[in-house]
């Protein structure tokens, strides 16, 4: 079986004013953090429905939409992506509370794909 679509998130230069706008489009309960650099929603699907959040965009994450596809070796995808023509965007990097690693690549069109593999028990 191939990666399957594990989560998405949207970067924005104001975590507040896209999160107005996307309760607003669809529906969603979303929560943004004091901080006002990150925020969590609630699109009131299935419990198994793929989640999403709303980070702020820096350096290394551009403004726009980034979908994570879970696949089970960060590195070797990485390496394949560069085979392939593409590069990477941010190494494999762990995160926090033991909830596995992500990394970001750019397909040939200039899309910033997410991979993310989850923790080993």
């Amino acid at each position: 079986m191939g990666a399957q679509l594990r989560y998405f998130q949207f970067n924005s230069e104001n975590v507040t004013e896209q999160s107005r706008f996307l309760a607003s489009l669809f529906g969603w309960d979303i929560t943004v953090a004091e901080h006002e650099r990150h925020a969590f929603f609630d699109h009131h699907g299935p419990a198994d429905a793929v989640q999403g959040d709303i980070e702020i965009a820096n350096g290394d994450i551009p403004t726009g939409l980034i979908v994570y596809w879970e696949v089970s070796d960060l590195e070797s995808h990485c390496a394949r992506a560069q085979q392939l023509g593409g590069r990477v965007r941010v190494a494999p990097t762990e995160l926090p509370n033991n909830y596995g690693s992500v990394a970001l690549i750019v397909d040939l069109d200039g899309n910033t794909l997410g991979l993310y593999c989850p923790p080993t028990a």
